[in-house]
């Protein structure tokens, strides 16, 4: 059935492409193949990962994790009538195996890419064709077609790490860098902490990089930051047989869960303390 849509929806561009765009001819076909597009996305990922957000007063919602605890809140989320986690991590599964291999592909030259979404990835312009060829066997429709297709040429990035990063383009004619404003990210810190670690060297950091939307106003959780540090601080003691360090790092990791349980929380979390309040609560706590 998708591919039935898919190859309806092409025949529907190759009509509506006869005519300009500024053609009244054009508009027509144009929004048909739209909506052809917005079903087949539907019903082929969409509808099983469908979330529905319902408004209502401030109720208490358990909150379930490395530590739980409660707190109030004006909005509920319910899965949708098809929402099936299984299938759509099958889904999005899929696309991670193939942007696995295309990492592959550009690490038999020695470059990397700069940065992959669920389905996408930005690598080097040279190695665009090889990516294509590599999968073309993979395309079931009955029309030529790239399993990857060129989005944008010419796009820049910065980065300083998987949540902290920018796309911009520089205007060839002025040199300005031009920053597209739905193409950056600046999250914040929450709980979660993160390592990437090797054989020899490891590096421990908050999974969701930083919070420049909020930084300076005293309000960012540390608490991702700190519990990165106690991953650290096992890594350390397992490499290197030294139980203290396993110790500080276990005391570290159950003062803020202790502190959140007791209802020492940061705003984001659903409590008052500023990122140095808290901060101090945790201090006090490891010196009793």
């Amino acid at each position: 059935m998708f591919k039935e849509l898919i190859q309806y929806r092409k025949q529907i561009q190759k009509n509506r492409d006869r005519y300009d765009k500024d053609d009244s001819e054009y508009r027509y076909p144009d929004r048909k193949q739209q909506v052809v597009k917005i079903i087949t996305n539907a019903i082929s990922y969409g509808i099983f990962v469908e979330i529905t957000t319902l408004d209502r007063n401030q109720i208490p919602v358990d909150v379930h994790g490395l530590v739980n605890f409660q707190q109030k809140k004006d909005k509920i989320e319910r899965p949708g009538f098809m929402f099936n986690p299984i299938i759509a991590v099958s889904i999005a599964s899929a696309s991670r195996l193939l942007l696995t291999a295309t990492e592959i592909l550009l690490a038999r030259h020695g470059v990397t890419h700069a940065y992959c979404d669920t389905d996408s990835m930005a690598i080097p312009p040279q190695y665009t064709k090889e990516v294509q060829d590599f999968f073309a066997n993979l395309n079931p429709y009955d029309f030529d077609a790239d399993i990857f297709k060129l989005e944008k040429s010419n796009v820049w990035l910065y980065g300083i790490s998987a949540k902290r990063y920018c796309l911009y383009t520089i205007d060839e004619k002025t040199g300005e860098i031009i920053i597209d404003e739905k193409k950056y990210s600046a999250h914040g810190l929450g709980m979660a902490p993160a390592a990437n670690i090797g054989d020899n060297f490891a590096l421990f950091e908050p999974v969701h990089g930083a919070a420049f939307d909020i930084a300076g106003q005293n309000i960012a959780n540390p608490s991702s930051f700190l519990l990165s540090i106690k991953m650290m601080l096992d890594w350390l003691g397992n490499k290197h047989n030294d139980s203290k360090c396993i110790e500080v790092g276990a005391k570290l990791e159950s003062t803020i869960f202790n502190l959140v349980k007791s209802g020492v929380k940061t705003k984001d979390i659903g409590g008052n303390e500023s990122t140095v309040e808290f901060t101090k609560h945790i201090a006090d706590n490891l010196q009793k």
